[in-house]
């Protein structure tokens, strides 16, 4: 526990109304310690909090704060205020919304993260009773298996495995909470917006991304603009979506075509020059004439 800690559990402890309760989750294997000793400390200093054991090889080590709301992480320092605050009952589910069952999401954080305490507390409102998330938190140094597996880059990365359809969504950096439900009420990952997707393509998934506009024929509409973002690695990054969309499906990617070409003339120089080596990638020969016109012009 981070010097500090023990008295901001202390004054937390002293304005709570009554006991709390919550699970430690033990796995059986060397991993528990960590987590045991996290726990007694902090009983130290909040006589009023109880975790009762349980023993999972298959969900431990972890901390249950609540129903829909599990640590696989020791929040500490800057992560220990949403924790408390998690812990004391708060903030208020927000409702499902027509999400159906709950969804399962995974959010990846890290020590020293300055991101992520903000990312965790954008997302509790959507955990516990009556809310559209179980969300599992973990510390992605402390289990690089699991972020491996998920081809965690960077964080915060929040990531969702649709068991249906086989979808991976992810989300990465600033969190959009409303954003993110919208996308998992429908299944649809065409809602995603332009931060989104820059994430993706930022925590190096640009072939994920890809993937989800193959599996649906669908150019998202958001993508365009990622095409003529001013910031050079993000235009990079989606010239390679397009790459993989010509070649996987041609017809797909010379859709591209119309809408970078009403795009050209109020473009950058230099996005100018990305737009015209899109359409000669993606286009088909009634595209050349497209091309001269530029060529031949000032």
């Amino acid at each position: 526990m981070l010097s500090g800690d023990s008295h901001l559990i202390a004054e937390w402890n002293d304005r709570l109304a009554g006991p709390v309760t919550a699970t430690l989750i033990r796995s059986g294997g060397p991993g528990d310690g960590p987590f045991l000793r996290f726990c007694e400390k902090f009983q130290k200093f909040a006589s009023r909090v109880v975790f009762l054991p349980l023993t999972s090889p298959e969900a431990g080590p972890a901390i249950e704060v609540r129903p829909g709301l599990r640590y696989r992480a020791l929040p500490e320092g800057p992560e220990l205020s949403p924790f408390l605050e998690a812990l004391a009952g708060g903030p208020k589910a927000a409702p499902g919304g027509g999400m159906g069952a709950p969804v399962t999401l995974t959010l990846y954080i890290a020590d020293r993260c300055p991101f992520c305490p903000a990312a965790v507390r954008s997302l509790l409102p959507f955990t516990g009773e009556g809310g559209p998330a179980a969300l599992t938190i973990v510390d992605a140094g402390r289990f690089p298996d699991d972020a491996t597996a998920d081809g965690i880059r960077s964080v915060p990365t929040l990531v969702f495995r649709d068991p249906a359809g086989g979808d991976r969504f992810r989300w990465t950096g600033a969190l959009n909470p409303q954003e993110i439900f919208s996308v998992l009420a429908s299944r649809d990952p065409r809602g995603l917006g332009v931060e989104s997707m820059v994430g993706m393509i930022e925590a190096g998934d640009a072939a994920g991304l890809a993937a989800l506009m193959l599996k649906r024929d669908a150019i998202f509409p958001a993508f365009l603009n990622l095409l003529t973002h001013e910031k050079w690695p993000t235009r990079l990054g989606a010239m390679v979506v397009a790459e993989t969309l010509a070649e996987e499906r041609p017809a797909l990617g010379a859709s591209l075509v119309e809408p970078l070409w009403r795009m050209f003339p109020d473009a950058e120089e230099a996005v100018q020059g990305d737009i015209l080596y899109l359409i000669g990638l993606v286009g088909d020969p009634g595209t050349l004439d497209r091309l001269a016109s530029v060529e031949e012009g000032p």
